[in-house]
């Protein structure tokens, strides 16, 4: 299980000044979650419970994203100075998420933001940041985030992020095409462009809708979640959305702050979408849930290019060949070799299939 960075948890607090305002912490994210149900910025007085809560969950889902892509599109990993668009950068989960999860690298982001409170508290992170990397980079941009805005900008980076920003970008709705042509025309060479967004259906499903118009439009090349350019299984089932649970250790100040409150906090919850105008490596399947037991077997689902696919395995066929079936969680990327194909949608493991995790989250 990966940790929370120690040089960012002592940077919250010695931000935040937790010793003075858990209390009102508490009280100031039940509010603040109230705004963000009603797709509201966030009110600068709820500012210190954001920074408390939010922005060390949301710099922990870019940081296990990013780990997972030099296997799968090395390309941006390999340039001398690597650089980054964070489109609506907030207090920095993203640019920080990704330079923590990449590290050793140079680096020169751009943050754009309306929020001049963000971007102060932004700033105040770099500055703390810095003084371990004297050569990271960090430019800001207050303005207000639109489409037109996007099109505008000239410059080309190996990533751009969206991190939790869609809503405030487009609404609620259907995200048109146009869109992801503005998005894409900011990357360079074999760059990325990183969404995440929160594990909601309503926002999940919108993004799934995207993937779809991309790939029958052929705008874009699909790197993450799924490992295939065919229409997404899950898009049919009106109950399913795809996102992912993934375990992680919170902090111990979040775990204090959460006295009270009761909430899920040793779960990273999320759906995320990886595109690029340039193709990937491609191969293995990702899984779409959780490892599932019954009676004398367990099971997963994972995704490919005919469809969903639910994978089951016996407990009495549980050999060394296939003992890593029992680590498989959500999001994993496996490979899975001389499986019993009962039914396009359904593959038994024998005791001489072989089941390869080839990636965790």
């Amino acid at each position: 299980m990966v940790r929370f960075p120690q040089v960012v948890e002592s940077a919250i607090i010695r931000v935040v000044r937790f010793s003075e305002q858990y209390k009102n912490i508490r009280s100031r994210l039940i509010k603040l979650s109230d705004h963000f149900s009603r797709f509201q910025k966030t009110d600068p007085r709820y500012r210190d419970a954001y920074t408390a809560y939010n922005f060390p969950v949301n710099l922990m889902k870019m940081m296990l994203l990013i780990k997972r892509l030099p296997l799968l599109h090395p390309e941006p990993f390999q340039k001398e100075t690597i650089r980054v668009l964070d489109i609506g950068c907030g207090e920095g989960a993203g640019m920080f998420g990704l330079y923590f999860g990449v590290k050793d690298r140079k680096f020169n982001f751009t943050g754009i933001d309306s929020s001049k409170e963000a971007l102060k508290r932004n700033g105040q992170f770099f500055r703390i940041f810095k003084q371990d990397n004297p050569d990271l980079r960090v430019s800001y941009s207050k303005k207000r985030l639109t489409l037109e805005s996007l099109k505008r900008h000239k410059k080309r980076y190996n990533f751009v992020l969206f991190i939790n920003t869609l809503a405030e970008i487009i609404s609620p709705k259907r995200i048109g095409l146009e869109f992801v042509k503005s998005v894409l025309s900011l990357t360079a060479e074999n760059g990325l462009v990183i969404i995440i967004e929160p594990a909601l259906k309503s926002n999940t499903r919108r993004l799934m809708q995207l993937r779809e118009s991309m790939v029958k439009n052929r705008l874009a090349h699909i790197v993450l979640p799924c490992r295939h350019h065919n229409s997404c299984p899950l898009l049919k089932i009106e109950r399913e959305w795809c996102h992912f649970v993934i375990p992680w250790r919170p902090p111990e100040f979040i775990i204090s702050i959460n006295q009270g409150l009761n909430r899920e906090i040793d779960r990273l919850k999320f759906s995320y979408l990886v595109i690029s105008r340039s193709p990937s490596r491609y191969f293995g399947y990702t899984v779409i849930s959780q490892l599932l037991k019954e009676k004398g077997r367990k099971k997963f689902f994972i995704c490919t290019e005919k469809g969903r696919v639910e994978v089951f395995r016996l407990n009495r066929d549980t050999t060394s060949q296939n003992n890593e079936f029992d680590t498989i969680n959500s999001g994993d990327l496996i490979e899975i070799d001389n499986f019993n194909l009962k039914r396009a949608n359904l593959w038994r493991i024998e005791k001489e299939t072989s089941v390869k995790v080839l990636q965790r989250f």
